[in-house]
């Protein structure tokens, strides 16, 4: 019952973000470095000195564990992160923990990690698991922010 209500809810967020979502600015869905191109070094050096470059400390640590089978990338993030809603935030938060740890740049891995940015802020830590299919960012959050049958190990 409990399962069924979870997925009520997140299926309204999905409207509600699909309906807001019509209403903003269009987007090209790249960030960073992917939408011009750059290196994030070369366009680091560009941007303002006020940028999300200059937050602090968006992720309080980030490591892999192996629990019941499956790994994980289990993050803390900051209380700066968890109150943040804005997509720059999200990606530069991302972009740090793909700097501290390469491997974790792989498919999916940022729609989870995204998804539980927007939806699961107050959970104590999120655990991105790899092993999960890269579905897109609405499908990762039709499924709570962990698509496919992996077991859910956070």
């Amino acid at each position: 019952m409990v399962k069924k209500a979870v997925v009520w809810v997140v299926l309204l967020l999905f409207v509600l973000v699909v309906v807001l979502g019509a209403c903003a600015p269009a987007s090209t869905g790249q960030s960073g470095s992917q939408a011009s191109g750059q290196s994030p070094t070369a366009q680091e050096s560009q941007r303002p000195s006020d940028d999300v470059t200059q937050l602090p400390r968006l992720v309080d640590n980030a490591a892999w564990v192996t629990r019941e089978g499956e790994t994980a990338l289990v993050i803390s993030p900051s209380q700066l992160l968890r109150d943040s809603s804005g997509e720059e935030v999200y990606d530069e938060a991302w972009r740090r923990v793909v700097v501290a740890i390469p491997k974790a740049d792989t498919p999916g891995m940022r729609d989870q990690f995204v998804c539980h940015a927007q939806f699961a802020s107050t959970k104590d830590a999120w655990y991105l698991e790899p092993a999960r299919p890269a579905v897109g960012y609405w499908r990762t959050v039709s499924a709570g922010c962990n698509p496919g049958d992996v077991t859910d190990v956070g």
